[in-house]
């Protein structure tokens, strides 16, 4: 998972890094006066090899880090289809 906070071109830029890091998925966001780290709320975009994204859209940072997890949990699942949601023992 990589991370990339942009100023302009968002979705260009975070592709670029996706490949150039060698990661499976880069959750992306615009920076700017209006936006980014010093603010209470944000907005992420996830992209991953073959052209897929994600949006997950604007909300508070906590919330976005849940989507984010979920959607990292269901990516991982997908590709390994004997991957189960819990694998505690009991």
């Amino acid at each position: 998972m990589g991370f990339a906070a942009e100023t302009n071109d968002v979705a260009v830029h975070a592709r670029e890094k996706l490949e150039k890091k060698r990661v499976d998925m880069i959750a992306a966001n615009r920076v700017g006066p209006d936006c980014g780290f010093d603010r209470e709320t944000n907005a992420l975009t996830v992209y991953w090899p073959g052209g897929g994204e994600a949006a997950l859209g604007d909300g508070s940072k906590p919330m976005l880090a849940r989507r984010l997890v979920e959607l990292i949990a269901e990516r991982y699942r997908a590709a390994r289809p004997g991957a189960h949601s819990s694998t505690r023992a009991s």
